[in-house]
């Protein structure tokens, strides 16, 4: 199996993705930190794949949650919760990686990093460009609570 890699800089972190696999999403601090993600993260999904019998994923990498989130900073775990009320559940946590999976055909993977902040380009590439919105200190109101829990 051949896959290109694409590593990109998304301010602090690099992002990496596969071009024929989606739904895979690392971050690192360093273009080399991030590509050596990639082979951790390909693995896991494989084997994910592997485990049920079913053939991996080659569809473009589209968004999956076309709801709109608001957010001033978002960890891995708190992603994952919010999958969890659009059909994913989490099929494998490692100190590195969350993995989820839609329960509904066809049966879609989500990888990203378990990380205390996510990369703003990880959540824009899963919910898509027009419905990701960072709330920065400056526009903070007496509202923390509704901030992540809008989406």
């Amino acid at each position: 199996m051949h896959n290109t890699i694409q590593i990109e800089q998304d301010g602090p972190w690099f992002i990496g993705s596969f071009s024929d696999i989606p739904g895979c999403y690392v971050q690192g601090r360093t273009f080399e930190e991030a590509k050596n993600l990639l082979g951790e993260a390909l693995t896991i999904m494989v084997e994910s794949y592997n485990m049920r019998q079913e053939p991996l994923n080659f569809e473009p990498d589209v968004p999956v949650v076309n709801k709109k989130i608001r957010f001033r900073k978002i960890s891995g775990p708190r992603l994952a919760r919010v999958l969890k009320d659009f059909s994913f559940h989490l099929e494998q946590a490692t100190e590195e990686f969350i993995l989820m999976r839609s329960t509904e055909f066809p049966f879609r993977r989500l990888l990203f990093p378990n990380a205390s902040d996510l990369a703003e380009g990880i959540l824009r590439r899963i919910f898509g460009n027009k419905n990701v919105f960072r709330i920065s200190e400056e526009q903070k109101t007496g509202q923390e609570k509704k901030i992540v829990n809008q989406y």
